[in-house]
């Protein structure tokens, strides 16, 4: 953290930056022609930001999952290209019978391509910008061979932007825009033992890397206390994030994005620009903050969250932005039909990928391992 220029680091482009103690303003999340005003009953926006250059000076740390939050792995089983790409042996069996389609293996067309690199470009928009403020993990359920191998078929410029961030991080002369990807499971099985749930793993891989950091001696150091920033697609992700807070409040703060469970490649696009768009202000913003994007089509702020749950934008015809209490992302992780049938995607294609990178099948990891999880985290 020490190197991480939290206390000189400076913005390479213009950016909007609120007064202290500003009110958070949403209401430009989302990129619509006619977009309803926010609910008055969350925050009261400001009319504008001071603009400057100047980069906020506190610790912020970044941790985002992989699957169907910056890889749209489900998408990808449904379009038939994870079958195709031979990532999956088949349609793995599904404990939990939520959609009832049947994938055929499909080649990739110039259209997937061209809607691929789209997201590529927000991807990397994204992780460059988080880079910016401060460490960022890429924290998944899932093994890091999986992640290596659904970016060299399907994001090639975040696999190669993966290793390239690498090499910096195990370098000496590590600059600036450092972005490692660890695995959760993996990690916990390693350290800890066998079994146990995903939102434990995830909890034991944020407080490691906390630990790593440490975040203890940063806020006696610079007297403010670490934002921790976790976006997802799982309840759990929101919940882990709240559970650290809760262990170190006195340095660290939790502020949190819950993205759609299984999203269509169009809305993990939109997410992905909105989620660029609100990075600055949701750094600024003083407080905790936990947000989740739903589809109105399948329910209301409070049918998802409860009374803790209000409207801050209306964004596309079918997604919507929700600021829920603390309480109710601690208490929200239980697991929902699509969680588990991702993470049953997950498994099965687990095995093949493990087999195929550690044969040989990614000839560029000859002379290296695929994305290693961070060395000191694990120490």
């Amino acid at each position: 953290v020490d190197r991480c220029h939290f206390s000189r680091c400076s913005m390479r482009t213009s950016t909007h930056i609120p007064p202290r103690n500003a009110h958070l303003d949403l209401s430009r999340a989302f990129t619509t022609e006619s977009r309803p005003q926010p609910s008055p009953t969350f925050f009261t926006t400001t009319s504008h930001y001071s603009l400057h250059r100047e980069m906020i000076k506190k610790p912020i740390i970044s941790i985002l999952d992989w699957d169907d939050t910056l890889c749209p792995t489900t998408w990808l089983h449904f379009r038939g290209l994870l079958v195709a790409h031979g990532l999956i042996d088949g349609v793995p069996p599904m404990e939990v019978e939520t959609f009832e389609e049947k994938v055929v293996p499909s080649p990739l067309t110039s259209s997937d391509r061209q809607r691929l690199e789209l997201l590529e470009h927000q991807v990397l928009e994204l992780l460059q910008l988080a880079a910016r403020f401060g460490p960022v993990f890429i924290v998944t359920a899932a093994s890091l061979p999986w992640v290596v191998a659904s970016a060299e078929h399907f994001l090639p410029r975040v696999r190669q932007f993966l290793l390239d961030n690498q090499r910096q991080c195990e370098s000496k002369n590590a600059v600036i825009e450092r972005v490692q990807v660890v695995s959760a499971r993996d990690w916990y099985h390693h350290q800890i033992g066998t079994g146990s749930s995903q939102l434990e793993w995830k909890c034991a891989t944020f407080e490691a890397l906390c630990s790593h950091l440490k975040l203890q001696d940063v806020f006696a150091r610079l007297k403010t206390r670490t934002d921790l920033i976790s976006i997802g697609d799982a309840r759990f992700e929101q919940e882990a994030c709240v559970r650290m807070e809760m262990k170190a409040s006195e340095f660290l703060r939790s502020k949190t994005m819950k993205f759609v469970e299984q999203p269509t490649l169009e809305e993990l696009l939109e997410q992905l620009k909105m989620m660029s768009k609100m990075y600055d202000p949701m750094c600024q913003y003083d407080g905790g903050l936990h947000l989740c994007v739903s589809r109105k089509e399948t329910s209301s702020a409070q049918d998802s969250f409860g009374d803790g749950g209000r409207f801050v934008d209306n964004a596309l015809e079918t997604l919507q932005l929700v600021q829920i209490d603390r309480m109710v992302a601690l208490n929200g992780s239980a697991a929902r039909d699509c969680d588990a049938r991702l993470q049953q995607l997950l498994a099965a294609a687990d095995s093949l990928t493990h087999k195929a990178h550690y044969a040989g099948h990614d000839h560029s990891y000859q002379n290296e391992p695929p994305l290693a999880a961070v060395p000191g985290a694990r120490n």
